[in-house]
């Protein structure tokens, strides 16, 4: 109907280069962005909207070009049949045409709807009847007996030829080539999700006992070692060692649980965490610089009511294959990822809507990390530096001591276009240093030099200082390049945290130039667990060329840092 009323707004298109039928309609309500796994014609479909230009805009990739024709599907909609015999595409964009409405079938065979990814027949006038598909055998739950035996695995439905089990506790499992099947005696709830370094699916099951044990499986399985053992007090916990990219397919049935590992179609994609951060780690030869050359033509869509971040990549940058996996993070969801000829597009599925990325590189170039984070930063153990000389004698401020922070240091890099992030945070430190003992200020910082500092020795310097101020200094950096402009954090619920990093962020304002990009509370673990007030200053974004230009200049760091002592002065002299 909608099509009907507005047929100028629906449009679709067809471009034979890249195979890809494109269509796009107006946002008329809200949207969740999905990702369909393709089949034999098909490398599969994204759909995504568009906030800036208030459309969405789905895309179906064909592996060859397509023959498709558009038809009503009787009940006032719209369906796309793909490859019918002797109806050609028609390249040129034009608007969406109003259907025709095909002739009603009968109610009890109607035509199928063929759709991407599934096992379904192909679309045909009468399908003639199938026999049912072939469902997965389920394994009975066994009969409890007078006096069940702790130690025989079930032996139901051939389960035995199927691998190796054991039973401990109230958790017995049968591990076969590529299934893990548990039995319970309650199953209410479960949780499955990935870990890394190394690569291993855990599954918990919560009101159940399991003994602490490890067993060894022979090469040819998707996974290499099952551990067992109790995670809580009530809840008992299977970790299995499997190969990078496998995923999984849970089913429930009563007090039984079938876990399917199964390869992933993901390529070139590694999930790693540190707990409060996770990463997606890209990797192919050359990808940093790729990166870096292509950062304008790289497209990010950030959809809140679905949770995703949909990042888009030119073609020849990566090629992530076309298939999803489930991490089960309490950051990531789940990722989907499709490469066709000329773009590649990598779906990330968040638990925290307030999520927000970041782009880091590591020592190779072959690796780029997409970063997102919870409210810390993500960094690696290092080691602490000593601590900076005593200021001289006579401090003003009444004494108080103020930490500076250089984010980043040693293999921690940070943001790099041309020199590293670590280097532009170093400087204007130990410039704020120099011009605040200057004036007498009592000043250390966590490091001096380019050495690895984790975040938590940070933060147990500036405690074990009983520092009464805590800044840390940083850089940004976007895949929007147009980006520009001062942050500044504080931590969420300090009221003085907050005072300061506004003092901080108008006078870089001020005293720069730099546009404003807010004042935000933050859960980083520096300016959490600091004992004093602490805030957390992006100075500027160094994915934006004009203020990378501006930042290599030793005059406009001169600027910052004199900007940050004059903030300092305000605040220690209250």
């Amino acid at each position: 109907e909608k099509i009907k009323e507005n047929p100028e707004l629906y449009k679709i298109e067809y471009r034979t280069v890249e195979k890809i039928l494109q269509i796009k309609m107006p946002l008329l309500q809200e949207y969740k962005t999905e990702v369909i796994p393709g089949n034999s014609i098909l490398h599969g479909i994204i759909s995504f909207c568009s906030k800036t230009r208030n459309e969405v805009n789905i895309r179906i990739s064909g592996k060859n070009n397509l023959n498709y024709v558009i038809a009503s599907n009787g009940n006032s909609g719209t369906k796309i049949i793909f490859n019918p015999e002797g109806i050609a595409y028609n390249p040129t964009p034009t608007p969406m045409a109003t259907p025709t409405p095909v002739p009603e079938q009968p109610k009890a065979s109607p035509t199928p709807t063929p759709i991407p990814g599934s096992n379904q027949p192909k679309a045909t006038p009468t399908p003639t009847p199938t026999a049912a598909p072939n469902q997965p055998k389920v394994t009975p739950t066994p009969s409890p007996t007078a006096n069940p035996s702790p130690t025989p695995a079930p032996s139901s439905g051939g389960l035995a030829s199927r691998g190796d089990g054991d039973r401990s506790g109230t958790v017995s499992f049968v591990a076969g080539t590529n299934k893990i099947i548990i039995d319970t005696i309650a199953l209410e709830d479960y949780k499955i999700f990935r870990l890394s370094n190394p690569s291993r699916i855990v599954i918990d099951i919560p009101q159940n006992l399991i003994d602490a044990r490890e067993y060894n499986y022979p090469s040819g399985r998707v996974y290499s070692k099952i551990r067992t053992g109790q995670f809580e007090t009530t809840t008992a916990r299977m970790v299995i060692e499997v190969k990078e990219n496998i995923d999984w397919e849970a089913r429930q049935d009563g007090k039984s649980l079938t876990v399917t590992l199964v390869n992933s179609g993901v390529k070139n994609l590694q999930y790693t965490s540190n707990g409060s951060n996770a990463a997606l780690k890209l990797t192919t030869p050359g990808i940093r610089q790729l990166v870096q050359q292509n950062m304008n033509n790289i497209e990010v869509e950030d959809d809140k009511k679905s949770g995703t971040f949909t990042f888009i990549f030119p073609g020849g940058v990566i090629d992530l294959g076309s298939d999803k996996i489930q991490i089960g993070s309490k950051i990531i969801h789940s990722v989907h990822t499709l490469t066709t000829a000329n773009k590649t597009y990598l779906v990330i599925s968040r638990e925290n809507t307030d999520a927000s990325y970041s782009l880091s590189y590591t020592d190779s170039n072959d690796e780029v990390l997409i970063v997102l984070s919870d409210g810390t930063e993500s960094h690696l153990p290092g080691n602490t530096p000593s601590p900076a000389p005593e200021p001289g004698q006579n401090p003003v401020g009444g004494g108080k001591l103020v930490v500076l922070d250089p984010g980043h240091g040693g293999s921690e890099s940070g943001a790099t276009y041309g020199k590293e992030e670590k280097w532009y945070n170093l400087d204007i430190a130990l410039k704020t240093a120099a011009i605040l003992r200057e004036k007498g200020v009592n000043v250390k910082l966590t490091r001096e030099t380019d050495v690895f500092v984790s975040l938590y020795d940070r933060a147990k310097m500036a405690n074990d200082w009983n520092a009464d101020l805590f800044v840390s200094i940083h850089n940004n950096a976007f895949f929007d390049k147009n980006i520009s402009g001062t942050m500044t954090f504080y931590y969420t619920g300090s009221y003085k945290g907050k005072e300061y990093a506004t003092i901080i962020q108008n006078d870089l304002l001020k005293n720069l130039g730099s546009r404003d990009i807010g004042v935000r509370a933050q859960n980083f673990v520096v300016i959490r667990d600091t004992k004093m007030p602490a805030v957390l200053v992006e100075i500027s974004c160094l994915s934006n060329d004009q203020e990378r230009v501006k930042l290599d200049t030793e005059e406009y760091r001169l600027k910052a840092a004199m900007s940050l002592a004059e903030s300092i002065m305000k605040i220690i002299s209250d």
